[in-house]
């Protein structure tokens, strides 16, 4: 094996780990899910880690790694909404910005050109409070009841990031597209 793919490796281990993470939330085995997030997320450690201390980054990683982390927290939401732990319009909202943001660049990179930009800060902010909301919420249906306030808070703070990140990847892609159209006017 060449070691400089074992970061890519363990990327598609964790798109593997989404089926038994979804079937154990589906058949309301909340420990075993909450062990496979816990392994998900040591694993993205894992291959960011080798990725940056030998080098071992590729275009691949690059675009999967994010991906397979959306991948895990979208099938999350939507199982949890499926077995009721989750209101279907909040899961249609955090879908919908991940769906849009994704159409945006795909759109742009068929059209104008390959995007080469990194998620914003606000955009990092708002996956990362999905993450922590989806492991909080796995974590108090599989260990300890939490009170109902933070499910509540959860909720509404993810909503607000999603439209607040949303809204800048938007901005950002009009901005993008209004100065690569000036460009071509002007050459």
């Amino acid at each position: 094996m060449q070691w400089s793919l074992l970061p890519n490796a363990i990327t598609i281990f964790r798109i593997v780990l989404i089926i038994p993470v979804v079937s154990a939330l589906l058949s309301e085995d909340f420990l075993a899910a909450l062990l496979l997030f816990f392994i998900a997320g040591a694993s993205d450690g894992l291959d960011g880690f080798l990725a940056r201390r030998y080098d071992w980054s590729s275009e691949f990683g690059a675009l999967v790694d994010p991906l397979a982390d959306k991948i895990l927290l979208v099938f999350t939401y939507i199982a949890l909404a499926i077995i009721g732990i989750f209101p279907i319009w909040f899961v249609v909202i955090v879908v919908a910005r991940d769906v849009l943001v994704l159409g945006g660049v795909v759109f742009y990179s068929l059209f104008w050109e390959p995007v080469k930009g990194r998620p914003t800060l606000m955009g990092k902010a708002c996956t990362f409070v999905q993450i922590g909301f989806g492991l909080i919420t796995v974590f108090q249906l599989a260990v300890v009841a939490l009170p109902s306030w933070v499910q509540t808070g959860g909720i509404y703070i993810v909503v607000v990031l999603c439209f607040i990140s949303g809204a800048q990847y938007a901005w950002i892609g009009v901005t993008k597209v209004r100065e690569v159209n000036l460009e071509a006017r002007n050459s």
